[in-house]
């Protein structure tokens, strides 16, 4: 089960780092598209606020759970929460190079 509290993260941003405005995206292949294998949250921040990734990933953690993994970073001026539900299943392709001994 996916489960992500999005009204705890959008009031965490905007207690902590000035945020007013918060975009969504989501990832969802077509014969799964009520699961998403991504959700993309974008939050603008204060410019003068103390930001630490390591910090707001542990306050991130309380509100994000039974996902894959979860990536927080900086582009643009706005704060990136990158959240992968689940990886697809690729067959693995190795490649050996034969060369005389």
């Amino acid at each position: 089960m996916m489960r992500v509290d999005l009204t705890a993260i959008h009031n965490l941003m905007a207690k902590f780092y000035g945020s007013r405005e918060m975009n969504m995206y989501t990832f969802a292949e077509r014969n799964h598209f009520i699961k998403p294998k991504e959700i993309k949250l974008l939050f603008d921040y204060k410019e003068d606020c103390n930001l630490e990734i390591e910090r707001l990933t542990r306050r991130l953690s309380r509100y994000i759970w039974d996902c894959h993994n979860f990536f927080v970073s900086i582009k643009n001026n706005k704060i990136e929460v990158t959240i992968v539900f689940y990886v697809k299943r690729r067959q693995s392709d190795y490649d050996f190079e034969f060369s005389e001994n």
